[in-house]
């Protein structure tokens, strides 16, 4: 065996190396970003009622590709309702899950009352839950009053 051939053989073992080593990171890049891109991802939000004009819901629902388990909320500052809604908004501690698409929904208040009463018009929801491999996975959305108070709406197509 010449020098020629045994050059011609490193260069060919460095290249499977490189190889190996490319292949190596674009699959664990590929396994990074499909757990990503598989995670729960709920959110928090305010809508219309789909029949009681004024009337607002607060909805938690999971956007994500998998189930999303121990959902807790944190609301800064504590959720009020207007003296014509009784009993109040109540949120339970916990929520144990939600599959992908399902949703949490529950009453909030009429958007008058929240006017006519100067009730707070922001809130910070926080959101933490678990995600695959019990990743936990935080999340901060605003919930903004402000849209409901000049009588637009948001259409449906």
């Amino acid at each position: 065996m010449d020098a020629a051939d045994k050059a011609q053989i490193a260069v060919s073992l460095i290249s499977i190396v490189v190889t190996a080593v490319i292949a190596c990171f674009t699959m664990l890049q590929n396994y990074s970003l499909n757990l990503k891109q598989s995670q729960p991802e709920v959110v928090a939000f305010l809508r219309r009622h789909a029949t009681v004009d004024g009337l607002v819901e607060i909805v938690i629902k999971n956007f994500g590709n998998s189930l999303a388990r121990n959902i807790r909320l944190k609301f800064y500052p504590e959720p009020k309702v207007s003296q014509s809604m009784s009993g109040g908004v109540t949120f339970p501690p916990q929520l144990s899950q939600l599959a992908p698409g399902q949703e949490w929904v529950s009453i909030w208040d009429m958007d008058h009352g929240v006017k006519e009463e100067k009730l707070p018009r922001l809130y910070i929801c926080n959101i933490k839950f678990k995600g695959l491999k019990k990743k936990t996975i935080k999340r901060k959305v605003k919930l903004d009053w402000e849209q409901f108070m000049h009588g637009g709406y948001v259409a449906k197509e």
